[in-house]
């Protein structure tokens, strides 16, 4: 019997449009180009006009909340260039900044140099009708590179207000868990089972190849009062997904950090051709109060499908944490990157 945890989260969080996967050049023949208006905006949030604050930028256009340029850095380790982007809410709904994301490839083909976003920060609130001027940033990530030029689409990512409340909802719900002190010691005493494991008793799961052990387990603890502690949508309906959590040394603290992976597609694959699965993963770590607090964000990225166990044979239908690879990237770092390496970079 499959055993499941449902866990909603929206796809506004999954952080990837369509539109930065058509490709650099594609999409910017389709572009607002150097303000002159193509199309009439609908009813969303949508870029209204951008400008050169500094540096040497050209190809700059934009639509939806997708920018595009193509910028050049000197060879100072202090170059930038500066874009001044304006957006209106054209909606009758408030919306929130929910992140600046972009892809590496034919969207970003150049990641020594980061991009990041300045005058607003995650969760502002633009009002119907309302206007707001940002700053994007070009500026080399880790010292100066011999390649001095980017091509890049970037989206200025927004969602309904009421789908933002939502979104902070299911984090804050995995953190009432490891911060209550009941369900974090079943949680330490359910890990630490080493009966249930092949090789490892840092994890617990509710997998279809999971133990019934570990899948009462976890559904014990993801559930106070009668209601499931880790609930959301994904468009607006009820998505079951399974989950892994996962006591692990990220970034070389002193502390481990819980991990949780979780994926809603079908896991298939055997011993001779594991399966490749989409799964997201977020990371969770004591702050300076001793409360334990999301790094960072929900990233997604993929997994082998293996046997739960870890054993070599096996039906393959969990997945293989130390497999998983980012699929976009994410503060700077080069997508396939590992969950540590996207840490490292923010830590």
């Amino acid at each position: 019997m499959r055993k499941r945890v449902v866990i909603l989260t929206l796809c506004a969080l999954f952080l990837c449009t369509g539109f930065l996967s058509i490709g650099y050049a594609a999409l910017t023949d389709e572009l607002t180009l150097d303000g002159s208006a193509s199309v009439s905006p609908g009813a969303y949030v949508y870029i209204s006009s951008v400008s050169l604050s500094s540096g040497s930028a050209s190809n700059i256009g934009y639509s939806g909340t997708v920018l595009a340029s193509t910028v050049t850095l000197t060879n100072s380790a202090t170059s930038k260039v500066v874009l001044s982007v304006t957006l209106k809410n054209n909606s009758p709904f408030a919306y929130k900044f929910n992140g600046l994301t972009y892809t590496a490839g034919s969207g970003y083909d150049n990641t020594a140099i980061t991009a990041t976003l300045s005058g607003i920060s995650k969760g502002t609130e633009l009002a119907a009708g309302a206007s707001k001027t940002v700053t994007v940033t070009f500026a080399y990530g880790n010292g100066v590179s011999t390649n001095k030029t980017l091509n890049s689409l970037v989206d200025i990512s927004f969602v309904l207000a009421s789908e933002y409340v939502a979104v902070d909802n299911s984090l804050e719900r995995f953190e009432e868990i490891l911060n209550d002190a009941d369900t974090l010691e079943k949680l330490d005493a359910a890990m630490s089972n080493a009966s249930e494991r092949y090789n490892d008793t840092s994890y617990i799961g509710n997998v279809a190849g999971a133990t019934d052990a570990d899948s009462s387990a976890l559904n014990e603890i993801c559930t106070v009062d009668g209601d499931n502690k880790l609930q959301l949508e994904v468009d607006g309906k009820t998505v079951d997904v399974t989950a892994i959590i996962k006591n692990e040394d990220i970034g070389g603290t002193a502390d481990n950090e819980m991990v949780i992976y979780m994926t809603g597609s079908e896991i298939t694959g055997n011993w001779f051709r594991p399966g490749s699965i989409q799964v997201f993963a977020a990371v969770y770590r004591k702050n300076a109060e001793g409360k334990w607090a999301m790094i960072g964000q929900l990233y997604e990225g993929t997994a082998n499908s293996n046997n739960y166990t870890g054993q070599i044979f096996g039906t393959h239908n969990s997945f293989n944490t130390d497999t998983w690879k980012s699929s976009y990237v994410y503060h700077g770092v080069a997508e396939g990157a590992t969950i540590n390496q996207i840490v490292a970079a923010i830590s």
